[in-house]
C-alpha cells in the first residue's frame, strides 16, 4: 500500500484531528470517515470538499503544467455532473 506523508504542521499540532482517509481499491473509492467532527454543522463538510478541490487544482497545476482556473473547472464540472447523477454505487459502508 502506497500512503501519503502527514503535513508537517498536522505532526507538530496536538489539536490536528484526520477526518478523512480514502483509498482506490479495484477502481473504487474506499474510505474511513470521522462524521461525527461537525455532526452538527454539515454545512462544514461541504466547505472542507471545496478546499480539497482548491488545493487539488493547485497540485494538479504543479504537476501537469495546466493552468489552475481551468483545472477547477474540470474538476467542478465533473463533480456536479456526478452529485446530479452518480455514475457509480455509494452504497458500501464507510468506517468510523
Amino acid at each position: 500500500m502506497r500512503k501519503l506523508p502527514v503535513p508537517p504542521d498536522a505532526k507538530s499540532d496536538k489539536e490536528a484531528l484526520e477526518v478523512f482517509r480514502g483509498w482506490i481499491v479495484g477502481g473504487k473509492l474506499q474510505c474511513s470517515l470521522a462524521p461525527w467532527v461537525w455532526k452538527d454543522t454539515p454545512e462544514v463538510w461541504g466547505r472542507l470538499v471545496a478546499d480539497v478541490v482548491h488545493h487539488l487544482s493547485r497540485a494538479l497545476e504543479r504537476e501537469t503544467g495546466m493552468d489552475r482556473g481551468q483545472l477547477f473547472r474540470i474538476i467542478t464540472k465533473k463533480m456536479n455532473e456526478e452529485l446530479q447523477s452518480p455514475s457509480s454505487d455509494h452504497s458500501g459502508d464507510f468506517l468510523e
